[in-house]
């Protein structure tokens, strides 16, 4: 399934089951300092947008999922109309932003999306594009549960308890790896009703994101492990990828 289909299935789901996740955000807002144009890309509904502007940085928010975009529209419209916060359906696959920012974050796992190499190699060099000089990205890896902990290959986890407008959702996934391919099957149930979602998602490893930055033209790349920002590092030649990660660089 195309990311956009499972976003578009996920959405009224999504805001439930991620806003919880706060670990990354005094990571952003560190790189947020002395930036005046500030874009997330996989912005979804809004989890990370609302600290960025409630801390008094103007953001773009993008994403390729319009309805993704509907439900962070209706949580921030304040900040639009505020003219602090815009809104945009973009694809960097296919293209680079007219406006260019001094920070982009592609966050929460929003890269690994991206199956193929030319679709990769085409989203770096369109978000090095939708720079200003001396701007900085940051994009936020997973590693894959079933390769921290190989005892989940393939099984039902147990089923998590969620509320949506009230109504308990039940969660339960299975993950399973094809090569660097995450297959991963989500079933909500909520009463009585089950939706099944499939995504798919690709571990990158620190040494072919340093390889996919390094040729789009970034420099000074770094890595932080568990978004701990004083881990801030450069890649020593022998360093293997064990955890989830974020690459930080500079289009110079």
């Amino acid at each position: 399934m195309r990311a956009e289909d499972a976003y578009r299935r996920f959405a009224k789901y999504y805001n439930m089951y991620v806003q919880e996740f706060m670990d990354d955000i005094p990571v952003y807002l560190k790189l947020c300092e002395g930036a005046k144009d500030i874009a997330e890309v996989g912005c979804g509904t809004g989890r990370l947008l609302k600290p960025l502007l409630d801390s008094g940085y103007r953001v773009t928010g993008i994403d390729i999922s319009d309805a993704m975009m509907s439900i962070a529209e209706m949580k921030l419209n304040y900040y639009i109309e505020d003219g602090m916060l815009e809104l945009i359906n973009h694809n960097f696959i296919k293209s680079y932003t007219s406006k260019q920012y001094d920070r982009i974050f592609v966050t929460f796992y929003t890269f690994n999306y991206l199956i193929h190499d030319d679709e990769q190699t085409q989203f770096i060099k369109n978000v090095y594009k939708s720079m200003k000089p001396n701007g900085i990205i940051t994009i936020d890896l997973f590693y894959p549960k079933t390769m921290a902990n190989p005892e989940y290959e393939d099984k039902w986890s147990d089923e998590k308890e969620y509320f949506h407008n009230g109504v308990k959702v039940l969660m339960k996934d299975n993950r399973k790896m094809i090569g660097e391919i995450e297959e991963r099957i989500q079933i909500f149930s909520q009463e009585g009703i089950s939706d099944e979602i499939k995504t798919c998602r690709r571990f990158v490893n620190k040494k072919d994101m340093y390889k996919l930055l390094k040729d789009a033209g970034f420099s000074k790349i770094r890595f932080v492990e568990g978004y701990d920002y004083s881990d801030l590092h450069e890649l020593a030649v022998d360093e293997s990828t064990t955890a989830g990660f974020m690459a930080i660089a500079e289009k110079l």
